[in-house]
Order: C-alpha cells, then sequence, then structure tokens
C-alpha cells in the first residue's frame, strides 16, 4: 500500500497493494458513510492548500475535476473530484470556520474492501468525522 498524500488534511489517498475482500461494514465504514453522503464536492486545487483556503477556488458544483480519475488494483474507479468532509479534528483543515478534511470518491471502497491498507491512524480519523453513522450501498462500496 501507498500513501499518496500524507498531510492530516486528507483522508484515504492511498493505494491498496492487496486484492478486494468482502465488505467490512463496522463502525468506521459507517461513519465514513455518513460523513462521504454529506460531504462538499470540490475541485483539485487543494495542491496548493493553505491554512485559510479559498473556498471559491475549492468549491464548485459546476466546475471540472481531475483531467482523469484514478483506478484501483481491483478496478473500482474514482470519480475525478475530491470532498470535503466536517470533521472535529482540531488540526485539520479550516474552511469556512469549519474543519474539514478531503477525500476522493474510494474512500468508503478503500475502508470497507482494503481494510488491511488502511493505516490505524486514518481509521482513528474516520471517527472524528462529523456525521451519522450510515449503511453504505454497492455504489458507495465500489462494488455496483
Amino acid at each position: 500500500m501507498a500513501i499518496i498524500l500524507e498531510k492530516r488534511d486528507f483522508l484515504l489517498f492511498i493505494e491498496p497493494a492487496g486484492k478486494c475482500h468482502t465488505p467490512v461494514i463496522d463502525k468506521y465504514t459507517k461513519r465514513l458513510t455518513g460523513a462521504f453522503r454529506s460531504a462538499k464536492v470540490g475541485l483539485s486545487n487543494y495542491s496548493n492548500i493553505a491554512r485559510e483556503y479559498d473556498t471559491e477556488a475549492f468549491f464548485d458544483e459546476n466546475g471540472g475535476g481531475w483531467k482523469g480519475s484514478h483506478v484501483c488494483i481491483c478496478g473500482a474507479m474514482s470519480s475525478n473530484k475530491d470532498y470535503a468532509m466536517l470533521t472535529r479534528d482540531v488540526l485539520s483543515l479550516h474552511i469556512d470556520h469549519q474543519q474539514i478534511v478531503l477525500t476522493n470518491s474510494l474512500c468508503i471502497h478503500y475502508v470497507a474492501c482494503h481494510r488491511d491498507d488502511v493505516p490505524t491512524e486514518m481509521l482513528e480519523q474516520i471517527m472524528l468525522l462529523s456525521a451519522d453513522d450510515a449503511e453504505p450501498t454497492q455504489t458507495e462500496l465500489g462494488l455496483g
């Protein structure tokens, strides 16, 4: 497994090395699902991220994203957008006076289907997300 972005403002930007397993639906998967469903869609401007980030530069519902998408080792495909989820992690990025963490559309897939490749620190970060737990759909799991 390779961690693409290690900064605390980013969650689950990883490349699993192992095969896709039967999905693990537990407190981590459910919390992440709830948070992802209420995430704000962003573009691809996070490489220039600052502690007081320009929200108009990142959030644009009609804007584009990356020029392509990521394909997991098992074939699950990401969107070309990033997503901002609310968190209680005081060390996280602040946008519009809210604490957020950025993720990608395969985040639920990684936690459920590639759990062995998810660092413990990231599982702990998931439990700091500000969201109600939710059951993931097959699509959210990257299986449908």
